[in-house]
């Protein structure tokens, strides 16, 4: 998995974005147009996507919200957070998952997070044997979706993605 981190606006990372994409042709992408709510946004560490790597692959999360607790919630599930946003915690509890399903260890991960947590999640794993997977979830706060030109697209507003024919994501929904 190849992924970046920048503290850059949108406009001026796509056209780099763009001819990375020409160049690898991936099977799928994860991004996030805010800087870091916790942390210091020009600290990688704590900017989107977080990745994550277990025995059997890798992947990153995408994630539009709050989790108020996210320290706390890190220590009661004995996992280390490297930087100070919020969002890693995702990724941190997925990796530690020792469940074989991803959509198990998303699900796990969203309820260790406080009921009150607003939570929009982008999950994209690789697997060792070639499987991708993405996952989205939605908790309180919306997470639309359309496919636009053969491409499955997600954003926390219909405004962001291209076309006309979006659809919310049910409430607790994957």
């Amino acid at each position: 998995i190849d992924y970046w981190r920048e503290a850059w606006l949108a406009r001026e990372l796509l056209p780099l974005l763009v001819d990375d994409l020409r160049a690898s042709a991936p099977l799928f992408g994860l991004g996030h147009t805010r800087f870091a709510t916790h942390g210091d946004s020009s600290n990688a560490d704590n900017l989107h996507p977080h990745p994550y790597s277990r025995d059997d692959g890798a992947g990153a999360i995408t994630h539009n919200g709050v989790l108020w607790d996210h320290e706390r919630t890190a220590v009661d599930h004995g996992v280390d957070l490297v930087g100070e946003c919020d969002s890693e915690l995702f990724a941190r509890l997925i990796e530690a998952d020792a469940d074989d399903d991803l959509l198990a260890r998303v699900r796990h991960s969203i309820e260790a997070c406080d009921p009150c947590d607003d939570i929009a999640l982008a999950v994209g794993e690789v697997t060792d044997d070639g499987r991708h997977r993405i996952v989205l979830a939605a908790r309180g706060n919306p997470l639309h979706y359309t496919i636009h030109r053969s491409t499955l697209w997600w954003a926390s507003t219909p405004a962001a993605l291209p076309g006309h024919d979006s659809r919310r994501l049910p409430e607790r929904a994957m």
